[in-house]
């Protein structure tokens, strides 16, 4: 759906023939995101102080621990390229993935809104590496489909298998840009 959005709201402006930089382009999308953002990664540290019990120190002891060694990378959009164990606020995985993904969509919008066809093989380079790279990946990590997974390896095993074929973003490059071209035939 966010692949669809994005190039509803956005081949409008591609098209109108005065062109978008690439910086505005960003600078959109980032005063959108970046407060909420931020208030939830703040949220993710501040909970930390907040409670207690037998269990919560040990808990939040390493999220705190995490978000010293690694919030810079919230704050630059990788941080879904971290394990979910060693994350600061792991639940804002997603925002990273979306947001590189949104950095392609821009050269996607720009092809399909000056010509046509680059954008629909741009478009489809980007869904058939999103269909091949999981792929390859789960059979080199044997990663057993997700209906099926169990903790019998452990679950830090299975946290690492997870966060192989679902937080990164080639996860969700078939999606998005089916989304997109989804979104640019809305815009014919």
């Amino acid at each position: 759906m966010s692949g669809t959005l994005t190039a509803i709201s956005g081949l409008k402006y591609f098209e109108s023939g005065r062109g978008v930089p690439f910086g505005l382009y960003m600078f959109g999308r980032l005063f959108r995101v970046v407060p909420v953002y931020l208030i939830t990664i703040a949220f993710n540290i501040l909970f930390a102080y907040l409670g207690s019990g037998p269990a919560y120190k040990y808990y939040y002891s390493e999220q705190i621990a995490n978000c010293d060694r690694n919030l810079w990378k919230n704050l630059i959009f990788i941080s879904n390229w971290v394990p979910f164990p060693e994350s600061c606020a792991s639940s804002t995985w997603f925002m990273s993935a979306e947001m590189q993904l949104y950095v392609l969509a821009y050269f996607a919008m720009l092809l399909l809104a000056t010509k046509l066809n680059y954008g629909l093989i741009y478009s489809l380079c980007w869904m058939v590496t999103g269909m091949i790279i999981p792929g390859v990946l789960t059979a080199y990590y044997n990663i057993a489909p997700p209906i099926i997974r169990t903790i019998n390896e452990g679950i830090a095993i299975e946290e690492y298998k997870a966060h192989i074929n679902h937080s990164s973003t080639y996860s969700h490059l078939t999606e998005y840009f089916m989304g997109i071209m989804t979104g640019s035939w809305q815009n014919v």
